[in-house]
Parts: structure tokens; C-alpha cells; sequence
């Protein structure tokens, strides 16, 4: 049977393309006339671009709430052979790619390591996503065949107990990497990040809070009707809190892995 449309989704779908524009345009500003700028003018940029970084983990929530809406009962048979096809492979190609590239330009600067660079750099790629913004995909993907392996256990188990379970997970996976620094190993800052950016542990509460807002799409509009004034509320004063974190410097990262983005997003 044919579902109806989710029109919701294509204003949260802009929403969040608009916040990520926008990050990056700002930071493209700070970066080009950061000399120019008071230092009060900088701090006030960088808290807004902190504030529009909810912007990818509700890219990561749509993605998980349109498979759980379109199959939640069944899953197509080709379902892993299409992403493969339209996901992976330019995933792959387009890591190989910007490998070269990158090789080219370490090159310019220390001479006769070309063929271990072009492997280090694939190896990240592909491992890690580490061009542009190509961890995305491969999050994504992850989360593809966490969906494959668990919607039958996810269908039949407690939606409370799922969610402040991966919620709880979610926060210390984050939080070690908050709060703790990147182990003094070779390439050990370039692990680092690939564990933070790269891994699904530090966006699993979106997808479990996607699966179930999907799948049970009607009772989660109730739910939010009902609960209209705390939903309006709610988020502007985890704003504040994130704020308050932020410009007092508790916790100085600037970006969608910060530990308090995951409060902010979830009310």
C-alpha cells in the first residue's frame, strides 16, 4: 500500500539545507575577513554557525525517518544493491579522486612520497570520509545496514527504552571525545576524528529517534500536538544552555559533534 506523502519533511529538509549553507558561508566570511573583524563580532558569528550545526544530524533523522516510514514492515529485496549502486560506488570513485588531488598538492610540498601519501590519503577516504564532506555518505551508509540488521528487533522492542538507551550511548560516545584529547599515537588526531566524524555511534539517537518517528509517524504527531507548548519552548532554552556552554568556554568545540547538540535536537 502507497503511504501518503510526508510534506513536513521537505520544510525540515530545507530547513536543514539552509543550515548548512549557511555554516559555511559564515565561516567562509570569518576566514576571509577575519582580521577585519572585532573579536566580539567573530564570537557572535561562531555562536550562530554553533547554533545552525543541528542542521546535519536532522539529515541523518530524515534519512532514517523516510526508510522507516516507506518500509515499516517489509524491505525491498534490492534495498542494499541500490544504495551500493547510487551511494558506495560514487563514495569510492569520488574518494580515489580527491585522493589524487590531494596527493598533488602534498607533493608541492615534500618531494619523492608519492606513492605512500596517494595510499594514506585513500586509506582515510574511504575509512573515514576525510574530503569535503564525504564522512556524511559514509554515515549514512552505516546507517543503511543498521536498518537492514535491526528493524525487526527495533519493531518489537520498547520505542522508551531504545531511545534513552542509544541516547545514553550517544552522550558518552560523544563525550569522551568532547572532553578528552586524541591519543599520542602515529596518526593518531586523523583516527581521532574519523572515530567522531566517521562513526555511526556518534549519531545513533537520531537514528533510533528516525526509526521511531517513522514508523509510528501518526502517534508521534499526536504525541507532538499534545505537547504543542513545551515543543515551541523547549528548544530555544536548550539554545541557551548551548550558548552559555560555548561562550564560556566549558566546551569549545564548534560543530554537530558537540555532546549538547544531541539535547538540542532531540527537544
Amino acid at each position: 500500500m502507497t503511504k501518503n506523502t510526508v510534506k513536513e519533511i521537505y520544510l525540515l529538509r530545507s530547513i536543514a539545507c539552509l543550515c548548512v549553507v549557511l555554516v559555511h558561508s559564515i565561516t567562509r566570511i570569518v576566514e576571509l575577513y577575519g582580521t577585519e573583524i572585532s573579536s566580539h563580532q567573530e564570537a557572535s558569528f561562531m555562536t550562530l554557525i554553533l547554533l545552525l550545526t543541528f542542521g546535519t544530524p536532522v539529515f541523518i533523522f530524515l534519512s532514517e525517518f523516510l526508510l522507516s516510514y516507506s518500509y515499516s514492515e517489509n524491505i525491498p529485496d534490492n534495498f542494499v544493491k541500490k544504495r551500493v549502486q547510487l551511494i558506495l560506488y560514487p563514495y569510492i570513485s569520488m574518494g580515489f579522486i580527491y585522493a589524487i588531488l590531494m596527493t598533488h598538492e602534498a607533493n608541492k610540498l615534500y618531494e619523492g612520497i608519492v606513492l605512500r601519501t596517494f595510499i594514506f590519503f585513500i586509506i582515510r577516504n574511504l575509512l573515514f570520509g576525510f574530503y569535503r564532506h564525504g564522512y556524511f555518505i559514509i554515515v549514512i551508509f552505516q546507517f543503511y545496514l543498521l536498518h537492514l540488521a535491526l528493524h525487526k528487533y527495533l519493531s518489537r522492542t520498547s520505542p522508551k527504552r531504545v531511545l534513552l538507551v542509544s541516547l545514553f550511548i550517544n552522550l558518552i560516545y560523544l563525550g569522551f571525545f568532547n572532553f578528552d584529547d586524541p591519543v599520542n599515537i602515529p596518526y593518531g588526531q586523523f583516527l581521532w576524528r574519523g572515530l567522531t566524524w566517521g562513526s555511526f555511534l556518534s549519531w545513533i539517537f537520531y537514528f533510533t529517534l528516525g526509526f521511531y518517528s517513522g514508523k509510528y509517524y501518526e502517534a508521534f504527531i499526536e504525541k507532538i500536538k499534545h505537547y504543542r507548548s513545551k515543543v515551541i519552548l523547549l528548544p530555544f532554552l536548550s539554545m541557551v544552555v548551548v550558548v552559555y556552554l560555548y561562550l564560556s568556554g566549558i566546551l569549545t568545540i564548534n560543530d554537530s559533534k558537540r555532546i549538547d547538540i544531541v539535547i538540542l535536537l532531540q527537544v
